[in-house]
């Protein structure tokens, strides 16, 4: 028992060797003169790169000549890692002729902080990367001085202890609807919220501890287990924010203010109705460290213990701190819920409770693009717009009926993760720029108000590019910002790569997989022109990448949203868009005979008996082409057996001329109509002229069965020849006719629609001559889109 004794005693000595009382943090360890010359302002600043989150109070030690006159006043100041300013005013004026001592709170939340130019409060997080620390001197004497003031010295007091135990503070519940909580919106604990069935139930919540990098699961791990009223349990990840308030300058910039500080937050959509329990906790690395530290503490002492006084080996599960169990209440809702491909019908989608979703979209990667869609367009772009584009164009898209958007996580708009100097809000690889989230976020929140869904890009082309679009030297991962990728072809085996790409896969999935409306993640924008020019894509690789990553992305979403990858050409796509990891193929259509590419492009994907879609088209050299590719784009990829729309890549085009109006008729056309379960097959639909022959210049694309026909007749000069020259104003042809064979025999309903106003110009119901139905057609101008189906 003796040496029992000696052993608790030793290591009661080494805990107390590992938390010392107190450290100091010198910020200046020479003392300084510095030549003052009244009444100008004196400004001495100490460049840094510091980590002061340990920083309890700061010291400021400054001399004054005794000639110096009175009245001398001090204002101190810091900046963070984004350059944010706060100011402290010591109270009274400093002496002549004396030491002075400045004593400073810096403990987080301090209110001698004082924010300028921004809303941010000081916080520990704010004090993990201080960038400079400075010191005004003000003396408005009339006469004036000028001579030496002597800075002794600047350092800090961390009063280093053992931390603080690991638990939630301030935790909020967020009603749904309400963006701005912690600020409005939260409700008691004793108040079990009631959440729409699929909408939004949010915590809020402060931790005890600070982290150096608190977006690092091993660092600190915040996660919950969510039990439905059927008894099942999901898995999903708490994850760090900070809030912004947007305002729009008289210029139309968006201006992002920082308020607040750094903070917590868990987001989940339950997708039955009743009684829901949440099961929060933590694990961090420094409760790993005491458990380790426990294990070894215990088997030490049982290695000297008699038998009898041996104690049980400390399990991981002891040291898991774990939150009081909350509840919440779901209740029936309007959503459909999320998004998946048809469980009947592969080639298409359909949400949670069965209904058909169908995509009608429209590009709209960022605020702008300043590349033009032609030579002599010359309309201002305006990328400083940020969110209030997005506001505006989404809005204008929905009131056209527009329910898609694809949206890009580059580096220049909602990227998270990009060199510390790229842009504001940047922090380096494997930490997330906030500001960016934030925007994210309202992107999000303004789909659901307006019914749409989101298709978001995860990475795009550049960010492993050193020839097209190249952006690889302004990735993090680059090796030149202490990355792992020498050349962007490591990326897809880097061990380390994968781990900061699944640690930003496991944040977005914390922060935006609760919403039904974000219908897919796309792994990459046009994977095929990653690499540089004298690497050579291998597929074969990129698609063990894309079944390793798919299949990570399905382990951690609880709603497991559909994982898709885009290519810029079909040549080399088959390898990964056969993956069953991948749901749906999307691509890009920049071919001049756009119907005819259309055509042929679906044929191409059908092979994989998944939806397919055209996620970029729109080519063209004058104004008359490329409106003329928007509508033989849109009303091509309708009538074909697509599982939506092609999107048009000139989302700026489209707003600056005002071309909404071209979605209407796609959607009324669309309107009620269910594809699924049809069996469609492209139909061999035909147009003759008065003589019977068939039409030299129209042409019919479209898609039937047995017993219904969706069809679009188009002048071929107009949609296919890319001459641009008939669309504005385009002849007129009469005296047709429509045959349609390979239909069941029987009487038909037969309506032609207007492609510009989305309405029946005619109506009529026709018989079948055997397996044929053959119709007069009303004069056609342009084009006439037409619907076929077998009368009651």
């Amino acid at each position: 028992m003796k040496n029992l004794g000696l052993a608790i005693l030793a290591l009661a000595a080494a805990a107390l060797a590992a938390h010392p009382a107190s450290a100091d943090i010198d910020v200046l360890k020479k003392p300084v003169e510095v030549q003052a010359a009244f009444p100008a302002d004196l400004d001495f600043e100490v460049p840094l790169n510091d980590d002061w989150s340990a920083v309890k109070e700061l010291r400021v030690t400054i001399t004054l000549p005794e000639d110096c006159p009175r009245g001398t006043t001090a204002l101190c100041y810091v900046k963070d890692a984004q350059w944010n300013w706060y100011q402290h005013e010591p109270e009274g004026a400093l002496r002549s002729g004396r030491i002075n001592q400045i004593r400073i709170d810096m403990s987080a939340g301090a209110e001698n902080w004082v924010p300028r130019g921004h809303s941010r409060e000081w916080d520990a997080y704010g004090a993990r990367v201080v960038r400079g620390f400075g010191i005004k001197l003000f003396n408005s004497d009339p006469k004036g001085w000028k001579g030496a003031v002597r800075i002794e010295r600047i350092y800090g007091l961390t009063g280093a202890g053992k931390p603080e135990r690991l638990a939630i503070s301030d935790l909020r519940v967020c009603r749904t609807g309400i963006p701005a909580c912690p600020e409005g919106g939260q409700t008691g604990m004793s108040d079990p919220p009631r959440i729409p069935n699929f909408g939004k139930y949010e915590l809020s919540f402060d931790l005890t501890r600070t982290y150096d990098n608190p977006f690092d699961p091993d660092e600190i791990d915040v996660r919950a287990t969510v039990t439905s009223p059927s008894g099942k349990a999901y898995t999903q990840f708490a994850f760090q924010t900070r809030d912004y308030v947007r305002r729009q300058s008289p210029l139309g910039e968006e201006r992002m203010t920082p308020v607040g500080k750094a903070y917590w937050k868990f987001r989940f959509a339950p997708n039955e109705v009743g009684t829901w329990k949440v099961d929060l906790t933590l694990w961090d690395n420094a409760t790993l460290q005491d458990w380790k530290k426990a294990v070894a503490d215990t088997e030490a002492l049982n290695k000297l213990a008699p038998p009898n006084l041996r104690k049980p080996v400390p399990t991981r599960e002891q040291f898991i701190v774990k939150v009081k169990t909350l509840t919440f209440e779901s209740v029936p809702s309007a959503s459909h819920g999320f998004v998946h491909v048809d469980a009947k019908d592969p080639m298409y989608f359909s949400c949670q409770d069965g209904t058909f979703f169908y995509p009608i979209g429209q590009m709209l990667r960022s605020p702008a693009d300043v590349r033009r869609p032609f030579p002599g367009w010359d309309a201002p772009m305006h990328e400083e717009e940020g969110t209030y584009a997005f506001d505006r164009i989404m809005g204008r898209l929905s009131a056209g009926g527009v329910n898609f958007i694809r949206v890009w996580m580059s580096l220049w708009w909602v990227g998270l993760e990009a060199p510390r100097d790229y842009a504001p809000g940047y922090a380096g690889l494997g930490r997330y720029n906030m500001l960016n989230a934030w925007r994210l976020d309202h992107i999000v929140e303004e789909a659901e108000r307006l019914g749409m869904y989101v298709k978001i890009n995860l990475n795009n082309h550049g960010q492993l590019s050193r020839h097209v679009d190249q952006e690889f030297f302004e990735n993090s991962y680059n090796t030149m910002y202490g990355g792992p990728l020498k050349v962007p072809a490591d990326f897809w085996t880097s061990k380390q790569a994968r781990k900061y790409i699944e640690r930003r896969y496991r944040y977005i999935v914390a922060r935006w997989a609760y919403s039904a409306n974000i219908m897919a993640w796309e792994m990459w924008n046009e994977v095929d022109l990653t690499e540089g020019p004298e690497e050579v894509f291998d597929v074969d690789i990129v698609a063990n990448w894309h079944r390793d990553i798919g299949r990570y992305m399905k382990s951690i979403d609880p709603w497991k949203h559909m994982i898709t990858t885009h290519f810029y050409s079909d040549d080399q796509s088959g390898v990964v868009y056969s993956l069953p990891e991948i749901d749906f193929t999307p691509g890009d259509l920049y071919k001049p005979n756009i119907v005819t590419s259309m055509r042929n492009v679906w044929l191409l994907k059908k092979q994989y008996g998944k939806p397919a879609m055209i996620s970029e088209f729109g080519q063209g050299r004058s104004a008359d082409q490329i409106e003329a590719q928007f509508h033989g784009g849109l009303w091509s990829s309708t009538v074909l057996p697509m599982a939506g729309t092609a999107m048009f890549w000139w989302w700026n085009y489209v707003d600056v001329e005002n071309l909404y109006s071209a979605y209407m008729p796609v959607v009324e056309f669309n309107k009620g109509e269910d594809r699924r379960g049809k069996d469609w097959q492209l139909s061999s639909a035909q147009v003759r002229s008065a003589s019977g022959s068939l039409h030299d210049e129209l042409r019919v694309l479209g898609r039937q069965n047995s017993t219904e026909a969706h069809l679009w007749v188009y002048d071929s000069v107009i949609f296919n020849e890319d001459s641009g020259e008939r669309y504005r104003r385009p002849p007129t042809f009469s005296g047709l006719s429509l045959t349609v064979p390979n239909l069941a025999a029987g009487k038909y309903r037969v309506e032609f629609w207007s492609t510009t106003t989305g309405k029946i110009v005619d109506a009529k119901t026709v018989e079948t001559q055997g397996e044929t139905l053959k119709t007069p057609i009303p004069d056609v101008k342009a084009d006439l889109a037409v619907k076929v189906k077998r009368a009651p």
